[in-house]
């Protein structure tokens, strides 16, 4: 996307390294949801397979590996397609029950979904943590950050009509819009979506000591009319389907080690499909689709990238805004050495070295890998829409906007 002349003097180099993708993310992934909508429908997703499963509750889920047809070529992808129970009515009336399911869902749900866990206590007069490594010695209480699910921030916009581009003033960033403001107002929203409690560790068992991949923790993604559903009635044995979800965003240049995962994928949608059955169940439907990966990590093998993330680090980060712009201006010239996956590499090798006994007795593969994230994916999404849960209970009647707190209106979550 090319910024209009007067707003691109107003952005860093940063914000428009971001906002340079938005066009390009957003087409592939508006295609993408498309493809899986059309597959889903059909049946044609023929590699499908179970990874979770939720006991005592009527849920429903399946993964997937595919390849999906883009303007751009086909793209490896790998999904995930969880099926919820939510809540169900307990004798309200189902009309207004509807109206505060689509209220709730298009308005309020991006800005209450992350929540706090109980938190220690820390009496005043505790000692201050002293520095490492003592205090890993230490047995003063202390409080840790508790927070689950996902913390939604609204950054830029397009606005309709105008084409005009800005940003979100600080006091609004937590505050959503509401997703129906996408059909009027809104071309699109980029927002920045902080993934509380999110480890990838290996192997499973939390008993047992775990290996934890350093995966990034917020993903930026765009919000567009595309995404979103307000339907009374859309179909037989359905009062209504309220949805919202987003396309994935990537900088257009990324310096980081990190090659995949949160933060790092080149196609994607996330979807959050509420639906109200005619007895008023409440069911929500989470289609997640991305590119496979061709690389977890990109470890360097050029000289001047590592002068350059050294000097970046020697500056606690400062000259990172005067040397990324140098640092993509040289990333584009022809010649420079490329570099290597620690993960895969590792992973091929142990496969070499055992003549493949290690993926066929130890299941060590690229694709159980992806499995992994999946699982782990799920997990993130499923804690999210329980913690929800409670927030949609509190509030008497979503239709009120004089009852509903404040931190609901504003999105900032009490702690």
């Amino acid at each position: 996307m090319s910024l209009p002349e007067a707003a691109a003097g107003s952005f860093t180099w940063e914000e428009r390294n971001l906002l340079a993708n938005v066009d390009r993310c957003l087409a592939d992934g508006i295609a993408l949801m498309e493809w899986w909508r059309r597959e889903d429908a059909s049946g044609g997703i023929t590699d499908r397979f179970e990874l979770t499963r939720v006991f005592n509750r009527p849920d429903e889920d399946y993964s997937f590996f595919a390849t999906a047809p883009l303007a751009s070529g086909p793209l490896p992808v790998m999904g995930d397609v969880p099926l919820v129970f939510y809540d169900h009515p307990k004798g309200r009336e189902l009309l207004s029950w509807n109206r505060e399911v689509e209220e709730f869902v298009l308005r309020y749900f991006m800005r209450i979904s992350s929540f706090f866990l109980p938190q220690t206590v820390v009496p005043g007069g505790t000692p201050p943590l002293p520095p490492p490594p003592l205090d890993l010695l230490s047995w003063c209480p202390r409080t840790y950050d508790t927070r689950q699910g996902f913390g939604y921030r609204q950054l830029y916009y397009k606005l309709r009509g105008s084409g005009a581009v800005g940003r979100f003033p600080e006091a609004e960033s937590f505050a959503i819009v509401d997703q129906r403001e996408l059909f009027s107002r809104y071309e699109w929203v980029v927002a920045n979506v902080r993934l509380f409690g999110f480890t990838l560790a290996f192997p499973l068992d939390p008993d047992r000591m775990q290996v934890t991949l350093p995966l990034a923790q917020s993903q930026y993604v765009i919000l567009h009319q595309a995404f979103v559903a307000d339907e009374i009635e859309p179909a037989p044995g359905l009062a209504g389907r309220f949805q919202f979800g987003y396309a994935m965003l990537r900088p257009l240049h990324d310096d980081s080690v990190l090659a995949y995962g949160p933060g790092r994928f080149d196609a994607g949608f996330q979807l959050f499909t509420f639906t109200v059955a005619a007895d008023g169940t409440i069911r929500v439907r989470m289609p997640f689709v991305v590119n496979r990966p061709d690389q977890i990590l990109s470890v360097s093998l050029d000289p001047i990238d590592w002068a350059l993330r050294g000097a970046d680090a020697l500056t606690g980060g400062r000259a990172a805004a005067a040397l990324e712009p140098l640092h993509a201006a040289l990333d584009r010239l022809p010649g420079r050495p490329g570099g290597f996956d620690p993960v895969f590499t590792g992973i091929d090798l142990a496969n070499l070295l055992t003549l493949g006994l290690a993926g066929r007795l130890l299941c060590i593969t690229r694709e159980q890998l992806e499995k992994f994230f999946l699982v782990f994916h799920f997990d993130q999404y499923y804690t999210m829409i329980t913690g929800s849960l409670l927030t949609w209970r509190q509030v008497p009647d979503w239709l009120d906007a004089a009852r509903i707190p404040e931190w609901v209106k504003t999105g900032r979550s009490a702690a």
